[in-house]
């Protein structure tokens, strides 16, 4: 009587258990890692949807397809975890989750979260079986799962918390003092060279000259592109005193007030790319523009004929 008393007993504690796992395993298991950053959403997104940035904020192993498309051969891995970016959206990935034989389809969504700050929000559902075991075992799984998301997401946070990340550039916001400037342009027919951009800093400097003034700092340029084959190209030169105008050539006065600025190291692809960069960052702050913006030609492009060793300053005037 007693073996079968223990025997009853053994069985409860066995439906018990298993009656624990239906009632704490849901049908439907939702796992998610979240976090928040400073930036914005169409920001964020153009970096994480950028092919090439992904070997630099995925955790763990990599191995990428060397092209910019997307393959089958995209893949990370963490911890035994496999990630596999499916597909690009509208400020979201489409990530496929593989550990061992089991594979989730994953969302990770780029959201607002107040002005400039931004979320990511990463989560699938999973249908639990109906086996208690494999239930059990599909709940380990998302434990273990849901630990390497909240990894690989908190690189993916510091990756898109730097703006040199994001834009591929360092900015900062700057000021300037009050500065007398002589200017001239010319309106060519083709994308300035070199040699055109020089041109007019030489009769700027021969103008300086011939007033018995000093150039008191490096050549500023902006190009502009009026139509299909035009293009406006303005030099100035800061000069130690009020000049008076001649010809094409104007006095100017650039007022104090405040800039963005970032420094590039590079030819003029590199440069327009930075321009580029600098506008997008315009569009996602929201930033409103003051002025044309310039370059400061820190090197002597007439005198130094490698482009990798130019060094160019751009500065966007800001409210």
């Amino acid at each position: 009587m007693k073996k079968v008393f223990i025997a009853i007993i053994i069985v409860l504690i066995l439906l018990l258990g298993v009656g624990g796992i239906y009632v704490y395993i849901p049908s439907t298991l939702t796992v998610s890692a979240n976090s928040t950053l400073h930036g914005t959403v169409t920001g964020s997104s153009r970096a994480l949807l950028q092919k090439e940035k992904w070997k630099t904020f995925w955790a763990g192993k990599k191995e990428l397809t060397p092209n910019g498309a997307i393959t089958v051969n995209d893949l990370f891995i963490y911890n035994e975890d496999t990630f596999r970016i499916a597909k690009l959206l509208q400020n979201a990935l489409a990530i496929t989750i593989s550990s061992g034989t089991t594979r989730v389809n994953s969302m990770l969504r780029v959201l607002p979260a107040g002005r400039d700050s931004v979320g990511i929000n990463w989560t699938y559902n999973d249908t639990t079986s109906n086996n208690p075991i494999n239930r059990l075992k599909q709940y380990q799984q998302a434990v273990t799962t849901k630990k390497n998301m909240d990894a690989v997401l908190q690189h993916i946070t510091q990756f898109l918390s730097t703006n040199k990340n994001v834009y591929g550039i360092s900015i900062e916001q700057t000021t300037t003092h009050d500065t007398t400037l002589i200017s001239i342009y010319s309106i060519l027919n083709k994308y300035p060279t070199t040699d055109d951009i020089y041109a007019l800093v030489k009769k700027l400097q021969a103008y300086i000259d011939a007033n018995k003034a000093l150039q008191t700092g490096s050549p500023m340029l902006n190009i502009t592109q009026l139509d299909s084959q035009r293009y406006k190209v303005r030099v100035a030169l800061p000069t130690n005193k009020i000049l008076n105008e001649q010809g094409n050539i104007s006095y100017n006065r650039m007022i104090p007030g405040d800039f963005l600025s970032t420094t590039i190291t590079g030819g003029s692809a590199t440069v327009d790319n930075a321009c580029r960069q600098m506008q997008y960052y315009f569009e996602d702050y929201k930033r409103t523009a003051m002025a044309i913006p310039f370059q400061v030609l820190v090197t002597d492009r007439s005198k130094e004929a490698d482009t990798s060793k130019w060094i160019t300053k751009l500065y966007f005037p800001v409210m």
